[in-house]
């Protein structure tokens, strides 16, 4: 009997170590380098070391705090060919902040979860695209603001034509939008640049007191439609209603974000923006990073419309 379970022992296949747990240095390293790789897709020139992305004159630091690592273990019903194997899952989740010239400029969470039947390449993916999406949804603006180009060279790079627009005496640099919602298709947000575009050039009410000497950055979390009441400020839909029909006011709602701290009232901005509706019934939410700073490349606009125009 003891030769059958060490025989049976010697033939099992040995159990794979779990992945390590992910660390702040880790992470911060990962986002560094992803905002070199995004800064040498437009020509910037950058360096990394460790947490630190060298772009040009500016030195932006990658810090990361109050990190959350949990793993799921992937699973197995049956035996043999018959056999179905379900996928494990790496989920990740941590403060992620950026220092610019020593100046630490915001901080905000961030999660992401990879499923993988090798919970080794879920570990690496979910750095990988957590690091990713935080690049192109928040420092992307900040590469745009800090470069001073109106044109917006990272956020075009990314797919989406939303040029800077005045502020005062600052402009006004978009990140990629983050966009949540049953019925729509997170493809159609690059579609959406004429939208990021209004936004830009209506949040007036909520700047028009910051110092011009400075990066600031501006967080507009919306949410649009649902079932719910129209709220305050709700928005009617852009579209042409036939004779004896009708249409009801979609609701809007959120909150407006100044260097961390809610400013105003959204309805500030309901009409001016031309905002993307769902589907009836469904809610759609929208949270747009704004980085705002001086048109430090000099390069006359005019403005035409809604688009400033390089001279």
């Amino acid at each position: 009997m003891l030769l059958y379970a060490l025989l049976f022992a010697c033939g099992s296949e040995p159990a794979v170590p779990a992945p390590a747990t992910v660390q702040p240095d880790e992470l911060a390293s990962a986002a560094a380098a992803a905002i070199c790789t995004a800064a040498l897709q437009v020509g910037m020139d950058c360096t990394v070391t460790g947490p630190v992305a060298d772009i040009g004159w500016h030195r932006l630091e990658v810090g990361v705090s109050d990190l959350s690592w949990i793993t799921f273990e992937p699973s197995s019903i049956g035996r043999g060919p018959d056999a179905q194997h379900f996928p494990g899952e790496a989920q990740l989740a941590a403060t992620m902040s950026l220092s610019i010239d020593g100046a630490t400029l915001f901080g905000v969470e961030q999660a992401h979860a990879v499923s993988d039947l090798d919970l080794h390449v879920a570990r690496a993916k979910v750095i990988d695209e957590l690091s990713q999406r935080w690049v192109v949804t928040q420092v992307s603006a900040v590469m745009d603001a800090s470069s001073g180009n109106p044109k917006a060279p990272v956020l075009a790079s990314l797919g989406m034509k939303a040029q800077a627009q005045p502020q005062g005496e600052l402009y006004a640099w978009a990140g990629y939008p983050v966009l949540r919602g049953r019925g729509f298709d997170p493809g159609m947000a690059n579609k959406l640049g004429p939208s990021v575009q209004t936004m830009l050039a209506s949040i007036g009410p909520f700047v028009g007191e910051l110092s011009a000497d400075t990066l600031h950055v501006v967080q507009v979390q919306a949410k649009l439609g649902g079932s719910g009441a129209p709220g305050p400020c709700g928005i009617i839909p852009p579209v042409s209603i036939a004779p004896g029909t009708s249409t009801s006011i979609v609701p809007f709602a959120g909150q407006v974000l100044v260097d961390g701290q809610a400013k105003g009232d959204i309805c500030a901005i309901s009409e001016p923006v031309n905002w993307p509706l769902p589907p009836k019934g469904n809610q759609l939410e929208w949270d747009q990073f704004i980085v705002l700073g001086p048109n430090q490349a000099g390069v006359p606009v005019t403005i035409i419309g809604d688009e400033p125009v390089a001279e």
